[in-house]
């Protein structure tokens, strides 16, 4: 899958504008409401442009999967940092665990919706399930990272 990585302040936003519009489609109405006019029509854009960042609706689910897993690893390694500087540290995985329920449930509902909709959509295509199997290899990677900090006999169990 093939999108464009502008240099440009003023077209990485654009860019980004995008991948946010899409997820709030996704996560609203489902995958299958995704198309380049819904998008562009949402983002206030021409056709042109969603279809000049994303040449296909592939392109944009992978943009969209990237964007929402790098946010959930880049949530991990703020954790791990201050699990390191011994700052609002987790108790137990428990704890941890919960935490991350409530925020995916809350303030970071729409990028967990969005995401349940491409895991779905994993489940149906062989193209969207490399996707799923690349988010399940990394979330695995770093919740086993936390679990070694937090439990560190835990990890003898995975």
């Amino acid at each position: 899958m093939v999108s464009k990585r502008p240099k440009q302040k003023r077209s990485v936003e654009m860019r980004e504008r995008l991948i946010e519009t899409a997820i709030t489609i996704i996560a609203d109405y489902g995958l299958s409401a995704l198309t380049h006019r819904r998008l562009a029509e949402e983002a206030a854009c021409s056709l042109a442009l969603t279809t000049y960042y994303f040449p296909k609706k592939a392109d944009i689910v992978s943009s969209v999967s990237q964007d929402v897993l790098e946010g959930y690893l880049g949530g991990f390694d703020r954790v791990a940092q201050r699990y390191k500087q011994g700052r609002n540290v987790p108790r137990d995985l428990w704890v941890f665990s919960t935490r991350v329920i409530r925020a995916s449930a809350g303030p970071y509902r729409q990028r967990t919706m969005a995401w349940a909709e491409i895991y779905l959509d994993g489940i149906r295509r062989a193209e969207t399930r490399a996707l799923v199997r690349n988010w399940m290899h990394e979330l695995q990677l770093s919740w086993k990272r936390i679990a070694a900090m937090v439990e560190p006999d835990f990890n003898q169990e995975l």
